[in-house]
């Protein structure tokens, strides 16, 4: 075969030591704009050579693997980015009224992430990819005709090799949300977990939005070991970030742009499909939930002609609950991978 690239896959399993491959257990549905890649470079060695021409010597460069993943949103099949992204070590609980139903609830900057051996064939050859995290996870979308809800970010490995596929994996059949199947609250700062409580009315909500609920700032340290392979990937700094396009003619829109020039906190829910049914009147749905300052606010926007403000936003860490961020989604699963 000519390697076409709609027979790409992806596969994946959670790693017990950090770097160490395991068989894939999980399959995963990334969008086409996925892709993995070597990263690094081979060194051109400058010499005095008598000559106009010095470039003379070149040696091998490390391993700098990575790559970037987008996926529509749903439940059931994100899971396995949030423990290499925003937490590896979920707390999973049974809501009321559930048998099989689960929720998995994910706390950015809080617990250590999980790594997971990444496997991707692109159309032509396998690859896998160990040690690998999620340099970012984003969730971005829009409600209007064609509107998607998005989860993308970045792949930080630490050594990729050409390799045969491995593990038994299954298929299923995901159910990406809408654009449309997403709401927003936005609530005061108080001494209770109050996330949610505050929907924002259709009139004054928001034509799209960009939250990145993790952003891991991930790194290679390299060591004299006679090796080209990272000796381990760190994480750095914590930071969560993201903005809010809302109708301008909307009450809202002035009402965040006053707690902006008043340096006012907030505390922001995006919910996430909310209408496919699980069990009894358990709807399958994902939560992002930040406590934030506004940084930014643009007057400029518009959407169909119509004016919009763009506010942008940081995370400010939230003691009552202790999080950074938090990300919770319901299905029925038990565990990711």
């Amino acid at each position: 075969m000519p390697g076409e690239i709609f027979t790409g896959s992806a596969r994946a399993g959670v790693e017990t030591v950090y770097g160490t491959a395991v068989v894939p257990t999980r399959k995963l549905y990334p969008g086409d704009d996925s892709s993995i890649d070597v990263g690094g470079t081979n060194v051109r060695h400058t010499l005095m050579a008598g000559t106009r021409s010095r470039m003379r010597a070149s040696s091998r460069g490390v391993q700098e693997p990575g790559g970037s993943y987008s996926m529509p949103t749903e439940s059931a099949e994100i899971l396995e980015i949030l423990r290499i992204g925003v937490d590896g070590a979920p707390i999973i609980t049974t809501p009321t009224g559930g048998i099989t139903t689960r929720i998995h609830t994910y706390l950015g900057g809080v617990n250590p992430l999980s790594s997971m051996t990444y496997q991707f064939f692109d159309g032509a050859l396998p690859w896998q990819m160990v040690g690998t995290y999620a340099g970012e996870v984003r969730f971005t979308g829009a409600p209007g005709p064609g509107g998607e809800n998005q989860v993308a970010g970045s792949l930080f490995g630490s050594s990729l090799t050409q390799t045969a596929l491995t593990g038994t994996v299954t298929d299923r059949t995901p159910i990406p949300y809408a654009g449309w199947e997403a709401a927003l609250a936005i609530d005061s700062v108080g001494g209770t977990d109050n996330y949610g409580g505050t929907v924002i009315a259709a009139a004054q909500s928001v034509t799209e939005w960009d939250v990145l609920a993790a952003n891991n700032n991930p790194a290679r340290i390299y060591t004299a070991a006679n090796t080209r392979n990272a000796q381990a990937v760190v994480l750095g700094e914590f930071d969560a970030t993201g903005s809010l396009s809302f109708l301008a003619s909307g009450a809202r829109a002035l009402t965040e742009y006053n707690d902006f020039v008043a340096g006012t906190q907030k505390r922001i829910r995006i919910t996430l499909g909310n209408n496919s049914i699980l069990e009894g009147a358990l709807l399958s749905f994902v939560t992002v939930d930040v406590q934030i300052v506004w940084t930014a606010f643009d007057l400029t926007g518009e959407s169909e002609g119509v004016r919009t403000y763009s506010a942008e936003f940081a995370y400010i860490h939230d003691a009552t609950s202790g999080f950074a961020s938090r990300v919770r989604c319901q299905n029925a699963r038990t565990a990711a991978f």
